[in-house]
């Protein structure tokens, strides 16, 4: 499994590290997916559009995981 397929597997309900119940990601996912929000996942050299679907690898390496949200107020 790639970095980006196992982010991608990340967001899916029910899918957790062992620490959790697996819905964080999922319901915040789905939250701004109708919402036509931002979900950004920065992790290695993977950056994820989660809500396209897009994965694109960069030169530089992130060290760690980053996520950028962004909740639209207008709808």
């Amino acid at each position: 499994m790639t970095d980006s397929e196992a982010i991608f597997e990340s967001l899916k309900k029910g899918v957790t590290s062992g620490r959790g119940m697996g819905y964080g990601l999922w319901q915040t996912f789905e939250v701004l997916k109708r919402n036509q929000g931002i979900f950004i996942i920065r992790s290695g050299n993977q950056i994820i559009d989660a809500l396209s679907g897009k994965s694109y690898t960069t030169a530089l390496t992130w060290f760690g995981t980053s996520i950028e949200l962004r909740y639209n107020l207008d709808n």
